[in-house]
């Protein structure tokens, strides 16, 4: 086995072993959710509550607080609250300001992708459509981009030997947020079909496979956005973390490219180096007792195609943690917290040190 540390994922999206050789790490997700969720009711069981499979109904204010939380399945009075959940719905309901695309021009919002997985079969065919997929089955717009660019994918290999099959993107923003989650869905689903048909049609090798799963919810890269004491934007992320502005609260990094699937530019754009996430984007301008750390943290367009990934949404937690845990012992809010002990605790200063030598910076 090898041991590998944050700063080696830091590498242009790419993982490298001490003796600079490319490696891929593919993982289950439901081991990863998993070990996810038990590291964190280990951790936190004493002073946090973990929604898990929740539905927020409702959450209720006072004095610039989040005084309530009512779920389908339960009721809490908290002192502090972490929005995790990717459309940040609370915060949304609890009226912090929000943004959707990009900024001064319309929407424009990253694509969505619904990810598939496949596995060895015993022969080699051209697989059969479910039935209401089959032709004169259409979908003109997904059909178009097949015929002019062919099946674009990014394909992974689970350690069973099935393949993860990333359509890049399966639907645009801009179209999924004209429509209801089982609309788009529905759609969703009869495109997957169309490109695996495609697929085994260019690709002779695919014919030995067959779809073992559609996942039950789609890839959105990117959501409603916090608009928070702090907005991470593209001159943040293209400066690096010893150029942007509040390199004194970084809390989290990442050198992700700039990963834009869908709207008028799509492509990819490498970073020369890493950048910092401050805290302040994990905090909204009105609510003085919530946290925000995920996709809909505070960031424009640009950067949140670049700091969307799992990795840093991962460090983006436990720094929110960090501070959540921080505030509880010194019985102060998150707003009113010390950057510096949270950054201390998570040792952002060593680490800053340490990609700075990894980086020639």
């Amino acid at each position: 086995t090898k041991d590998y540390v944050y700063e080696d994922t830091l590498k242009a999206a790419r993982i490298y072993d001490r003796e600079n050789n490319l490696y891929r790490f593919m993982f289950e997700p439901t081991a990863m959710a998993d070990e996810m969720l038990t590291i964190l009711e280990e951790v936190g069981s004493n002073n946090f509550t973990f929604y898990n499979s929740e539905t927020v109904t409702r959450i209720i204010t006072k004095d610039n607080k989040i005084q309530q939380v009512i779920t389908d399945k339960h009721d809490f009075y908290p002192r502090t609250v972490i929005d995790c959940t990717g459309d940040i719905v609370v915060a949304k309901m609890a009226g912090c300001k929000t943004q959707l695309g990009i900024e001064n021009s319309g929407t424009k919002i990253n694509g969505a992708t619904q990810v598939y997985r496949v596995k060895k079969k015993p022969y080699s065919s051209i697989d059969i459509v479910p039935k209401q997929y089959r032709p004169p089955y259409s979908d003109k717009p997904f059909e178009h981009r097949l015929d002019n660019v062919r099946v674009i994918s990014s394909i992974n290999t689970y350690p069973n030997g099935d393949l993860n099959i990333n359509p890049l993107p399966t639907m645009s923003g801009d179209e999924f947020f004209a429509m209801n989650k089982e609309q788009a869905l529905d759609i969703c689903c009869g495109r997957v079909y169309l490109h695996w048909r495609r697929m085994q049609q260019d690709s002779p090798d695919m014919r030995n496979y067959r779809i073992k799963e559609i996942y039950p919810m789609i890839g959105i890269r990117e959501s409603y956005r916090l608009q928070g004491r702090y907005v991470l934007t593209e001159d943040d992320i293209l400066s690096g973390l010893e150029n942007q502005n509040r390199k004194e609260e970084l809390i989290a990094f990442s050198d992700h490219p700039v990963d834009v699937h869908g709207g008028e530019n799509p492509g990819i754009k490498i970073l020369a180096k890493p950048y910092g996430i401050p805290y302040s984007c994990l905090l909204p301008q009105n609510i003085t007792n919530l946290i925000v750390a995920c996709r809909g943290s505070s960031f424009d367009s640009i950067a949140a195609a670049s700091c969307r990934l799992s990795r840093t949404m991962i460090a983006l937690g436990e720094a929110a943690g960090t501070a959540a845990a921080v505030c509880l012992d010194s019985k102060k809010q998150p707003h009113d917290a010390d950057v510096s002990k949270i950054r201390d605790i998570l040792e952002i200063p060593e680490f800053t040190k340490m990609l700075k030598r990894e980086f020639g910076l």
